[in-house]
């Protein structure tokens, strides 16, 4: 099992901004620089890159990384969808899908998604026997 990082933790102080700020905004509209759902997918679409960024992602080193990337496009594009719509149930979906994008590379930093083993027939390895 591998180590999370300061890079993990960076990432989910984060996506947890981003979830209290969704639930300040949902439940008591006290946020005044917060107008409409266009803007929290605006602030979830750019906390989210920044703990992507800071979390240490990179789809070359990745397992799995095919999810990631399609899992990432459908973020921007539900941001796009809300901020075009500005429905609030679009912007529900957005948050959970960030939230769960999150989860995933975070558990994929833990080592438990994506288990791989290493080759024994590739570069830098010595055959058995």
């Amino acid at each position: 099992m591998r180590r999370l990082t300061w890079r993990d933790a960076a990432a989910s102080v984060l996506i947890a901004v981003l979830v209290a700020l969704y639930l300040v905004d949902t439940f008591s509209e006290s946020l005044t620089f917060l107008t409409d759902a266009g803007d929290m997918a605006a602030v979830g679409l750019s906390l989210g890159f920044a703990a992507c960024v800071i979390g240490g992602w990179s789809p070359r080193s990745t397992p799995g990384w095919p999810v990631w990337a399609t899992m990432s496009t459908l973020a921007i594009l539900l941001a796009v969808v809300v901020m075009a719509t500005d429905k609030s149930w679009w912007l529900a979906v957005f948050m959970a899908w960030v939230v769960g994008l999150w989860a995933g590379t975070t558990l994929w930093h833990a080592g438990l998604l994506f288990r791989s083993t290493p080759s024994s027939t590739g570069p830098g390895t010595t055959p058995p026997g």
